[in-house]
């Protein structure tokens, strides 16, 4: 994307901010507290929605409701409730309920690779090196 191109873009973005409008809604929306901190939705997270092997990725993978679960064959940790999600050129995020942890890295320069960038996943690893 030339420099041109992300000037407009982010003053569009901007420009939603000032007048309290986002692309999608037209306004904004709020949702109470309750609706990310409610146990019994918390508990759906958890619960396997999806478990396969997805051509694109070429791994086998747990899915959540909306989240990627850690599993044997893609661990993103040493405890058992971790959901993760990435994007194409190495975005991640991993979240660790039981160590209280969230780790998130964004490239500023994208490489082709839907798995992840080892960048990203040496920062996890130093992340859970100090916990311990």
């Amino acid at each position: 994307m030339k420099q041109a191109e992300q000037i407009s873009t982010i003053e569009q973005l901007l420009a939603h901010l000032d007048h309290g409008t986002n692309v999608d809604a037209g306004c904004q929306v709020r949702n109470p507290i309750s609706a990310y901190t409610c146990p019994d939705r918390a508990t759906l997270e958890w619960e396997r929605f999806f478990s396969d092997y997805p051509h694109v990725l070429g791994v086998p993978m747990r899915f959540g409701m909306g989240y990627g679960l850690t599993s044997d064959a893609l661990p993103m940790g040493p405890n058992p409730h971790i959901c993760y999600w990435g994007g194409y050129g190495g975005s991640t995020i991993v979240v660790d309920q039981d160590a209280r942890l969230c780790v998130s890295y964004v490239m500023n320069h994208m490489e082709p690779g839907a798995l992840g960038d080892p960048q990203g996943f040496s920062l996890l690893q130093a992340a859970y090196q100090s916990l311990a």
